[in-house]
């Protein structure tokens, strides 16, 4: 499937709002990204990967864990090390709906 520009765009907008916006600009993003879908788990990913900051990560193992795809499994695993323990569950959740996704369930 190809990415249309402005989907791309729209996906790197969200992407800045998990990270830098307000809890209700990081709720918005996170619902519209999970609706985006497996489009936006790349964007995601890189996220989870480049930044520190608590709540951006959260916001974005939450919409991984309401895309539900196994990508995503590997990520939250990676933030097993994480100190913060607002991660703890969103973790656990993730890597259960991306198995659940493996699994066909």
């Amino acid at each position: 499937m190809v990415i249309r520009r402005s989907s791309a765009r729209e996906v790197s907008a969200l992407l800045q709002d998990l990270e830098s916006g307000s809890e209700a600009a990081r709720d918005a993003a996170v619902a519209r990204l999970s609706v985006i879908g497996t489009r936006a788990v790349e964007g995601l990913l890189a996220l989870i990967g480049s930044t520190r900051a608590a709540p951006a990560r959260a916001a974005a193992l939450a919409t991984l864990e309401a895309i539900g795809d196994p990508r995503a499994a590997d990520a939250a695993l990676g933030c097993l090390e994480a100190e913060d323990a607002a991660l703890a569950p969103l973790r656990r959740a993730c890597c259960a709906a991306c198995s659940n996704r493996r699994a066909g369930r």
